[in-house]
């Protein structure tokens, strides 16, 4: 647990139920911001992602090590 915390003035906090109040205020002013932020459009092209064939995945699955798990040992 924290033992001071600073409060939006400067001075120091060093009671809990002062430092979980400025918390709450902290995080209430936070959430309930009215800024907007712009959002950038991407104007690129969609690039198409071709279809997984059967036989793709037929392969890769036949090609898997037996009693093997992914990843590191």
């Amino acid at each position: 647990m924290m033992s001071v915390l600073k409060a939006e003035d400067g001075t120091r906090l060093t009671k809990r139920f002062d430092m979980e109040r400025r918390v709450q205020e902290y995080y209430t002013s936070l959430f309930a911001s009215k800024s907007v932020v712009p959002l950038v459009e991407d104007n690129r092209e969609e690039e198409e992602i071709p279809q997984i064939l059967i036989s793709e995945v037929r392969t890769a699955v036949q090609n898997l090590k037996a009693d093997k798990a992914p990843g590191p040992d």
